[in-house]
């Protein structure tokens, strides 16, 4: 069991995590493959569980649900 959190690359997620907004709100089937990519920035961080639910909310082309919880992180992080 890795006990070990990363820390998260703000400069590097955060854009990434604003684009993935905008796809889901665009209905942009390029945010699945957005939503790996960052599931991959954020392993083993805070948000990798975060992140988890929302890419299983693309999966199931629940987008309005997906952004919601991407907005609620983002706001927590105070990112928007």
């Amino acid at each position: 069991m890795n006990l070990l959190i990363n820390v998260v690359d703000a400069e590097k997620v955060r854009p990434l995590l604003i684009k993935l907004g905008t796809l889901l709100k665009d209905g942009d089937s390029e945010a699945t493959e957005l939503s790996s990519y960052i599931m991959d920035e954020l392993v083993n961080t805070e948000l990798s569980e975060k992140m988890v639910s929302i890419k299983r909310r693309i999966e199931d082309y629940d987008f309005e649900d997906a952004i919601e919880t991407l907005s609620g992180m983002l706001k927590a992080l105070k990112w928007l």
